[in-house]
């Protein structure tokens, strides 16, 4: 019964031989304190956003195909992270990670060190670029590892990690790591976010459940924006900043009616089919995802069996729906990654090719050549997207 649920969720993402902007798994559900609301000093209202053509509030637009060859074919991109010069693709099907340039996606090289011995990892859960010291952290929650490999995939130093699971790792400051945890693994530190210092545990934050129940956790769960951590617990309205040990409340997405409630959560694990009618009945917020940039915060999810998509702009605190956005080359997708300036989203070249074929608002902008060498079989296509100051 489960699987038709997920089902009905996937269908509704179009980037086929993508890992989906979310996951559905049975986990230990969040047990968060009570929140008062009113003390979050942003509060955002997907449902009242003031609708803006897309014209009016991009400022550039840009493409990079990822580069297709024998030895760069992806099967299942997990996660995109960036240098200055460089794009770094993890792809769990290869468990390795692809390199190429940032400004042309051409392939540079495929750093791929799965195996047991020294400087070895036996899969990647998550990895960190250090952009300063140039080098890969490469985090291994079966292990119970984080190597440190340079950009060339060169090994450099190991870290021991003092228990099991992690789905995603941030790094504080060169002796200090944040990590989520994984499923199943929580008897030990029942715990969704620890931190750890010289290797050693130094914090726990969002004490979970011991009951499973069904939830849902989007891409960005947890992430670095400049030099400060933000987590989204699993499936919350509240976007957290983690800071001097503390974890600050700082977004609340009030999505009203629509978000599920615990006791909707709770009857999931009695019968996933009625869980599944009710969401549809109720229209049901069943996907979110938070990206930080610089000027505006992206946010998507996904109710009524559309991706919605609204932007937060961190100085008005305005929210924005784009009114013509299907109408674009965005159609389908999120602005799912930030870096120097400019948010970025992964597209199917398929789709790409249909856009163009369609006229679609951010097509104009794609060169002949690269129309030209566009290919239903290659790597996806990262679209840049600089915003306005309005």
């Amino acid at each position: 019964m489960i699987d038709n649920f997920v089902n009905y969720i996937i269908k509704f993402n179009d980037q086929k031989k993508i890992t989906p902007f979310f996951l559905l798994f049975i986990i230990v559900a969040c047990n968060n304190d009570k929140i008062d609301y009113s003390s979050v000093p942003n509060k955002i209202y997907p449902f009242k956003s003031t609708k803006i053509i897309c014209e009016n509030i991009i400022e550039e637009t840009f493409v990079v195909p990822l580069e297709t060859t024998n030895e760069s074919q992806m099967n299942s991109i997990k996660d995109i992270k960036f240098s200055d010069n460089f794009i770094f693709v993890h792809d769990s099907g290869h468990q390795g990670i692809f390199v190429f340039a940032i400004n042309s996606g051409k392939f540079l090289r495929h750093i791929n060190l799965q195996g047991a011995g020294p400087g070895e990892y036996s899969r990647i859960d998550d990895f960190i670029i250090n952009q300063k010291d140039k080098c890969i952290d490469v985090f291994d929650s079966t292990l119970k590892i984080v190597n440190r490999y340079d950009f060339e995939g060169n090994f450099i130093t190991m870290t021991k990690i003092p228990f099991n699971g992690g789905r995603e790792v941030t790094r504080i400051s060169k002796e200090e790591l944040v990590i989520m945890r994984g499923r199943g693994t929580r008897n030990d530190i029942p715990f969704e976010l620890v931190t750890l210092k010289n290797n050693k545990l130094k914090n726990k934050f969002f004490k979970v459940k011991k009951s499973l129940d069904m939830v849902f956790t989007s891409r960005n769960n947890l992430f670095k924006s400049k030099d400060s951590i933000y987590y989204l617990p699993i499936y919350s309205p509240l976007l957290y900043k983690i800071e001097n040990d503390l974890s600050i409340p700082q977004f609340y997405f009030d999505f009203e009616n629509s978000w599920i409630d615990k006791k909707t959560i709770r009857k999931s694990k009695v019968d996933p089919s009625l869980f599944s009618e009710k969401v549809i009945k109720k229209n049901l917020v069943i996907f979110f995802n938070v990206t930080m940039g610089e000027s505006y915060l992206a946010y998507d999810y996904i109710q009524s069996q559309e991706r919605h998509v609204r932007l937060y702009d961190l100085n008005s605190k305005e929210s924005y729906e784009i009114e013509n956005y299907k109408k674009t080359i965005y159609d389908g997708i999120g602005f799912n990654f930030f870096n120097n300036g400019y948010f970025i989203s992964l597209k199917e070249q398929p789709f790409i090719i249909k856009a163009i074929e369609e006229n679609l608002l951010g097509t104009e902008n794609i060169s002949e050549e690269i129309k030209n060498n566009l290919n239903p079989y290659g790597n996806p296509v990262l679209i840049f997207t600089k915003f306005k100051d309005i």
